[in-house]
This record gives structure tokens, C-alpha cells and sequence, in this order.
């Protein structure tokens, strides 16, 4: 598949670690990862953004996109008020989480991402997949969580902040679905088997408003993603999310 995105690198500040872990770096063209190499599409140095090619092979996709396809419900967010979750029009997608080292697939492709994001393992959240019909969307949001709201206080707790994004696409898209960073003026079309990673902080490591991104409305087919975080401190199973 053509992959296709625009993009707008003015004015962006210089990079440098962030709370004892540097976002991760690329050299060359391809990004070597156990015996797969996928290909670096584009990088931006600072906020930390990369698209990779062919990160997952069509059977991994395959295998991926069925894990947790019957536990799909309909997509919450977190209250702002008392950090509960519930519904939100602006997310009308329908999602489930991936157990940690659910199969012999996810205990792999779980350590292929950690490697890709240069974090450890134990710093990921569950994975999360996520399925948008035609006409789902997300509306802009940001992945880090605003300390000044309850909600955000509570995982600001727990896991600490969320310093690294990774979206997988298990699938190609018809038309539409694209991730966009309006800020940024990036857009990111679908494509089976890429991956892209942010980093969420900025260089004093606090949230950096320039990774506001949205999930553009799906206008034909069906888009399935799988979504991994990493938090700056452990995982802890028993904690919510």
C-alpha cells in the first residue's frame, strides 16, 4: 500500500531526556527489531514522532485484529469531574484491552513495540484494540493526563505520567480514518502492518500541547488499530485504568 502523509517541521524546539528516559532515537532507513526490519517512513526529532512500514507481517495483523474482537464494547474516556470513565460523542469507536502476554503473538509483539519505543516492559499499560466503522472518529485529545483534572491526578498517582504512544494498524482503510496532528500539520493514512510512535512530554517533561491528535472519521470500510502506552513508572495490574 502507498502510504501517504503531509507534514510541517517549523518551529520546533530541540530534543532532550525527559524525566530519566530520552525518547528513542533513529539511524538509517530502517529500524532493526529481532528478525524484523521495518522501514522508517519519516522522523521528527522533537516531539519524537516516527512512522514505521511493515512493522507487522499480514499474519500478525491477522492474529492481532481477532485477540480481544469479541470483548469490543463501546469506547470510553475518563470524566473530568470524579475519574470515572464513560462514553464521549466525540469517541465512537468500540474498544477492548489485550491481557499481557495473552498469547505466544502478543508476548511478541509486546516486546517488539517496548523495543521500538526504547522503554521498558514493565512501564507499558495493557494494549488496547480498537475498531472504527464507518463514520467513527476521535476527536483531538491528547494520550497525557491533565493534572489539574481528577481523573488525571489519579493515574499522575499510580502509573505516573504517560511519556510514550505506539498505534499499530492491523488494517488498510478504505477511505478516511486518518490519525492527524493538527498542530503539527501531520496526517497519517492507515496502513496494514505500520506503526507509529510518539512522545507525549516535552523537553522539561511536561505535556507537550503539539501532540493533540485526532482520529479522522472513517468514510468507507473499517479501521482496527492496537494502542500501547508507557507510563514512567511500572505497571501495576491490580491499579485501574
Amino acid at each position: 500500500m502507498k502510504l501517504e502523509y503531509s507534514f510541517d517541521f517549523s518551529a520546533l524546539p530541540q530534543p532532550a531526556p525527559v524525566r530519566g528516559h530520552a525518547p528513542q532515537a533513529f539511524v538509517g532507513n530502517r529500524f532493526a527489531i529481532g528478525e524484523r526490519q521495518p522501514r522508517i517512513v519519516f522522523s521528527v526529532d522533537w516531539p519524537r514522532i516516527a512512522l514505521l512500514e511493515g512493522f507487522l507481517d499480514d499474519g500478525e495483523c491477522a492474529g492481532l485484529a481477532e485477540v480481544a474482537r469479541a470483548r469490543l464494547a463501546r469506547s470510553t474516556v475518563f470524566e473530568r469531574g470524579d475519574g470515572t470513565k464513560s462514553e464521549f460523542p466525540g469517541r465512537t469507536s468500540q474498544s477492548a484491552k489485550i491481557e499481557r502476554a495473552e498469547n505466544d503473538l502478543v508476548a511478541r509483539i509486546e516486546g517488539r513495540i517496548s523495543a521500538l519505543a526504547g522503554l521498558a516492559p514493565e512501564l507499558g499499560e495493557r494494549m488496547e484494540m480498537v475498531r472504527y466503522g464507518r463514520s467513527d472518529e476521535y476527536a483531538p485529545h491528547y494520550d497525557w493526563f491533565d493534572p489539574a483534572t481528577p481523573p488525571g491526578r489519579k493515574q499522575l498517582e499510580v502509573h505516573g505520567q504517560r511519556i510514550a504512544t505506539v498505534i499499530l494498524y492491523v488494517s488498510d482503510v478504505d477511505a478516511g480514518g486518518s490519525t492527524v496532528f493538527p498542530r503539527l500539520g501531520i496526517t497519517i493514512r492507515p496502513g496494514r502492518g505500520n506503526a507509529l510512535y510518539f512522545w507525549n512530554l516535552n523537553r522539561h517533561g511536561m505535556p507537550e500541547p503539539l501532540t493533540i491528535h485526532a482520529g479522522a472519521p472513517v468514510e468507507r470500510g473499517e479501521k482496527t488499530i492496537v494502542n500501547k502506552w508507557f507510563r514512567e513508572r511500572p505497571w501495576v495490574e491490580s491499579a485501574p485504568d
